[in-house]
């Protein structure tokens, strides 16, 4: 008796499980994966998805209560990089309404369906919020509507994901569908083709500038330490494909978990090299600063920044806009501000992402060194240049000093220089605050020998200077019909 009960009662749980089973829908999934997007890009346009009956003309979309809330879920570590809200009607079209998912619970439904998604999450949610008509109706999302709009644009973030274009089981980025309701479905996973990335970014010279961390800052906060300022070439991006960096553009550029404490962005600048004059455009692309961020990620108030030299410090990462024009080379020139009261020497260390707007065309690069900051005990005070050109015919040496404003006094140099046959020569020159010795190597350090032949500078030579505190320098050659030169190799003196 006992076990023919047992076996009536699990007759009767696979009836009501199979009954249970059988009042689930199932949605037709159909997704345009034919939308190529860039390896490891920062926010890329994945393809439109479109959801449907998997019968015709049944009701399956279900506005509750409860409200069906569909959660479609990115797959390989993707994550979300546009944060939107917009409600439509049925089978896509234009949106009802746009808005910030940070009032979605006070914001009324305006259509038939809602798209929540939001920057860092690994998923977005379209929940139903009106009734079917005629069991036909679809979902849309991702589309670009009628008007040319992209309300609805799915942005995902492919940095340090598993996506690759060389790997095929790796090609196709992918998410998976689930609702509420226990609902099944099927068709395609794939949203977007992964390409190789075009973008190459670099830097803007072999060596890093040294940002000195002076002692009387420019606005000075107390006798040892104040606020001191820069502007430096922070990288260099270029891509020669037809229709690449063409329209508007997003940077975001620093970082807040990590950032370098007491130095911080004031504006960025962006141009591009002009081929037909041979020198960068004098047009700033920039065409304005959209976010700023401090080093706990919170928002600056852009309105208080230019009141609050605290904040200046502070915006360990900026977002800007940017209008480019099409391929070739450019570069992102930073101004910044950092505190002699506590930032330490060290490399200011920053992110790069960038992409078209509202997404698409990306790249980044982490941890990309801009900055070394230094005190002026361990700062550069020798110098290395290992060749100037003989003075035979028309070619001849140029040498600049320069020294900063906050130098203490004139800073002495002494240089020696050895030609190729051994000769040696010796000469010295001062330079004072804020200002620079230009010249001819001859006339900028008279140089003397006691035991070298008559004639200086009848061979090439090398050049080593010493100074008494910080300076710079750069050397130039030429002959009246070219030119060339280069920065000195910099010996650190303790």
């Amino acid at each position: 008796m006992k076990k023919l009960s047992f076996i009536a009662l699990a007759s009767l749980l696979i009836v009501g499980l199979t009954t249970g089973m059988a009042f689930a829908d199932a949605f037709q999934v159909t997704a345009n994966f034919g939308v190529r997007v860039t390896e490891q890009g920062a926010s890329e346009r994945v393809g439109s998805i479109t959801l449907s009956p998997n019968e015709a003309g049944v009701d399956v979309f279900d506005p509750g209560p409860p409200a069906q809330i569909i959660t479609v879920e990115l797959l390989g570590n993707a994550t979300i990089s546009r944060t939107f809200g917009a409600d439509y009607n049925w089978d896509g079209g234009n949106a009802v309404q746009v808005f910030d998912p940070a009032d979605a619970l006070i914001t009324p439904a305006a259509g038939d369906y809602r798209v929540i998604a939001i920057d860092g999450n690994d998923y977005f949610t379209i929940e139903i919020t009106g009734a079917m008509v005629t069991g036909d109706e679809t979902v849309v999302v991702g589309h670009t509507e009628a008007d040319g709009t992209d309300d609805s644009a799915l942005c995902f973030n492919l940095v340090g994901t598993i996506y690759n274009p060389n790997d095929p089981a790796r090609q196709l980025v992918q998410v998976s569908y689930a609702d509420n309701l226990s609902n099944t479905y099927s068709g395609d996973i794939y949203v977007a083709t992964v390409k190789t990335k075009s973008v190459v970014v670099d830097l803007c010279s072999k060596a890093l500038p040294t940002e000195i961390i002076a002692e009387d800052g420019v606005l000075a906060q107390g006798e040892d330490c104040g606020f001191g300022s820069g502007r430096v070439c922070m990288f260099t991006f270029e891509d020669n494909a037809a229709g690449a960096l063409l329209g508007e553009y997003e940077f975001t550029l620093g970082k807040t978990t990590g950032a370098k404490v007491g130095i911080g962005f004031t504006s960025v600048e962006i141009y591009k090299w002009d081929t037909v004059t041979g020198d960068w455009g004098l047009v700033d692309l920039v065409t304005g600063i959209t976010e700023r961020h401090n080093s706990d990620g919170d928002t600056i108030v852009l309105a208080d920044f230019d009141s609050d030299e605290e904040l200046w410090t502070a915006t360990s990462e900026i977002v800007i806009g940017a209008t480019l024009t099409g391929p070739g080379l450019y570069q992102a020139i930073g101004n910044f501000e950092y505190d002699t009261c506590v930032v330490q020497p060290g490399i200011w260390t920053i992110d790069i992402y960038a992409n078209r707007v509202p997404c698409g065309g990306s790249w980044s690069e982490l941890d990309w060194d801009i900055v070394e900051l230094t005190t002026p005990a361990t700062t550069p005070t020798s110098y290395v240049y290992p060749y100037c050109v003989a003075n035979a015919g028309t070619w001849y040496n140029g040498l600049v000093f320069t020294v900063p404003p906050t130098a203490a006094g004139n800073i002495t140099i002494d240089v020696t220089l050895v030609e190729a046959d051994g000769d040696v020569y010796t000469g010295q020159t001062s330079v004072a605050p804020g200002n620079m010795a230009v010249g001819f190597v001859a006339d900028v350090l008279n140089p003397t020998t006691t035991g070298s032949d008559a004639e200086f500078g009848d061979e090439a030579y090398a050049m080593y200077a010493s100074g008494d505190g910080l300076f710079y320098s750069f050397l130039f050659m030429a002959n009246g019909n070219q030119a060339q030169g280069y920065l000195p190799l910099g010996v650190v003196m303790y």
